[in-house]
């Protein structure tokens, strides 16, 4: 990638995220994020060449959600731990239209990169996780936890953990709508995925776990353990810690059934989200569209 970085290849692809045809833009979108994924060098080179604005324009069409979610995902990778270029991209009006994408698209590989996108420009960067909350971002991203997949899920969380880390403000906001959405999830699969991420919340914000006891997510928690022992439910080993590690006053998480960490373990604060990988991958997004006179045949994205 170097090679090609050297030949001069930013500038040409930044200059095709302007193209009008959307199976370009999503190929250059996708190219400069496979590039620029932990490069600080090359994230200085997108940066100066313009493509933040046209990667944030790539966001209003929501009928181009193969697009958006490309252009989002680049974000994601540009804005990962450089606080100047957070502050850029949310300066573009992005973050107001990453909340709307989350809310709007219908695609699975699209919400990932949203929330990746909003996890990376909050890091670390207080005003940005301001943003995110004025805009509806907290109900936007809790909302997927009952709705998307694992992979949306696991980013969701991490985002609203940033949300919390550095905004106190935020904390009981999150911990009310996550102790209501398990107090209103019917059926193992939706209770069991607030319960995984209260666990994981409690864990990367200290501060979280006393507004969750205090919001009422002990209680919710110990009679979802109460159904589970009467075998009316089935509840992750992992979560049925949870209520003892949040009464115990610990800041220690409890032990991992698993020996060898792996990243989708891995604390929300300990985390980069890099969803260019999944997004490359997915059969979704290998399918060109074929509206608005782009009819190229199917290939790999990427």
């Amino acid at each position: 990638l170097q090679v090609v970085v050297e030949m001069g290849a930013i500038k040409p692809l930044v200059e095709l995220l302007e193209d009008k045809g959307r199976r370009a833009q999503r190929k250059a979108a996708s190219a400069l994020a496979a590039l620029v994924s932990g490069n600080a060098s090359i994230q200085k080179q997108i940066m100066a060449s313009g493509g933040v604005p046209l990667l944030v324009h790539l966001l209003y069409d929501g009928t181009r959600q193969e697009v958006q979610a490309h252009a989002a995902a680049a974000i994601a990778e540009l804005a990962s731990g450089n606080f100047n270029i957070q502050t850029a991209i949310a300066e573009a009006g992005c973050i107001r239209l990453l909340v709307a994408m989350l809310q709007e698209t219908t695609i699975e590989v699209a919400m990932e990169a949203a929330a990746a996108a909003i996890c990376n420009l909050t890091a670390g960067h207080a005003r940005n996780q301001i943003a995110v909350a004025a805009h509806g971002g907290i109900l936007a991203l809790i909302a997927r936890l009952a709705s998307a997949g694992t992979s949306v899920q696991l980013e969701a969380t991490q985002a609203l953990s940033h949300l919390a880390s550095a905004c106190p403000d935020n904390v009981p906001t999150i911990a009310n709508l996550i102790v209501k959405l398990l107090s209103e999830s019917s059926g193992s699969e939706y209770s069991e995925r607030a319960a995984r991420a209260i666990t994981a919340l409690a864990q990367g914000a200290p501060s979280m776990r006393d507004a969750i006891a205090q919001a009422g997510g002990l209680r919710r928690l110990v009679l979802l353990l109460q159904s589970t022992l009467d075998g009316t439910m089935v509840v992750d080993v992992h979560e049925a810690s949870m209520p003892n590690y949040l009464a115990s006053g610990s800041r220690r998480p409890p032990p991992q059934r698993s020996p060898s960490p792996s990243p989708s373990s891995a604390s929300p604060s300990q985390r980069i989200s890099s969803p260019f990988a999944r997004l490359s991958s997915s059969p979704v997004m290998r399918r060109s569209s074929r509206v608005g006179g782009d009819r190229s045949t199917p290939s790999p994205v990427g």
